[in-house]
C-alpha cells in the first residue's frame, strides 16, 4: 500500500504540475476572468480520475474563489490552505503526489493549465488524454 506523498512549497513559489495538470502562482487574473462554480481542474478519459481541489479535505465551493476566462481557462485564488489531489471515488489513487498549496500575499491565484502535445509531422496540437 501506498503512502500519500504531500508536496509543500515555499508560498511565493510555485510552479508544479500533477500529470498533465500544471499550476502556476499569478499575482492577478486575466481581466476577462469570471468567478464560477468550482469543478475539476482535469478528468482523465479513460479511469475515470480526477484532479480536483479540496480545503480541509473536503470540496467547499464556500472556500475556494474558482474562475474561468472565455477561453475556459480556469484560475483560483487561494484563500486558506487548500490541496490538489489525484481521486478517483473520492480516494487518492497513488499516481500523482498531492500538493499542498498555501495562500500568498503577492501572488494569490493559480493558473491552471492542461499539458499539450504537439505532432510536428502531422503539424498538429492537441490536449493530452489519459
Amino acid at each position: 500500500m501506498k503512502t500519500e506523498k504531500i508536496l509543500i512549497f515555499k508560498k511565493e513559489q510555485l510552479l508544479t504540475h500533477q500529470g498533465d495538470v500544471v499550476l502556476e502562482r499569478l499575482a492577478e487574473l486575466p481581466e476577462k476572468a469570471k468567478k464560477c462554480e468550482i469543478e475539476p481542474l482535469a478528468k482523465g478519459e479513460t479511469s475515470g480520475h480526477e484532479h480536483i481541489l479540496k480545503v480541509k479535505d473536503r470540496i467547499d465551493s464556500q472556500e475556494i474563489e474558482f474562475y474561468k476566462d472565455e477561453q475556459g481557462r480556469m484560475y483560483f485564488k487561494v484563500v486558506e490552505g487548500i490541496r490538489a489531489r489525484h481521486e478517483i471515488g473520492g480516494q487518492w489513487t497513488g499516481e500523482h503526489d498531492t500538493i499542498d498549496i498555501e495562500p500568498s500575499k503577492t501572488m494569490p491565484y493559480i493558473g491552471v493549465r492542461i499539458q499539450r502535445v504537439e505532432d510536428p509531422y502531422l503539424e498538429t496540437t492537441s490536449q493530452i488524454k489519459d
